[in-house]
């Protein structure tokens, strides 16, 4: 997999903050409309990543931070706090070369990609879209 730059190069947090938070969406216990794959598909389009950096941030920063929310009774709904957000994924990001992080990553896999799959898929054809 693609490996994205460490995020204290150049202006990389910035960029992968933004992405975290857009990101994240997918995992909210609701159902996103058209304007909000609109909104993600903009922050990735505007990321200095390739779709398989995007991914890659996804499967080991992002799900492993917040994917419990969907296994909650009352999961957050509406977004979540973006301080809370970036301390997690910030600590995923930190786990990634830890073998025992990216079993894990591995084990979860499917149900993520079951959650996700066709959300990314719509995201990223808004992608192709706002790129012709």
């Amino acid at each position: 997999m693609d490996r994205p730059p460490d995020l204290e190069t150049g202006d990389g947090a910035s960029h992968r903050h933004a992405l975290w938070e857009a990101l994240s969406e997918l995992w909210l216990d609701n159902a996103l409309q058209d304007g909000d794959i609109d909104r993600i598909a903009r922050v990735i389009a505007a990321s200095p990543y390739t779709r398989a950096q995007v991914r890659a941030i996804h499967e080991f920063e992002v799900a492993p931070a917040v994917w419990t929310n969907l296994a909650l009774v009352a999961g957050e709904w509406a977004y979540f706090d973006p301080a809370w957000l970036r301390e997690r994924c910030r600590a995923q990001a930190g786990l990634r070369d830890i073998a025992r992080h990216r079993v894990a990553a591995w084990l979860r896999r499917p149900w993520v990609r079951w959650h996700t799959a066709a959300l990314l898929r719509r995201i990223e054809a808004r992608i192709d879209e706002l790129a012709r």
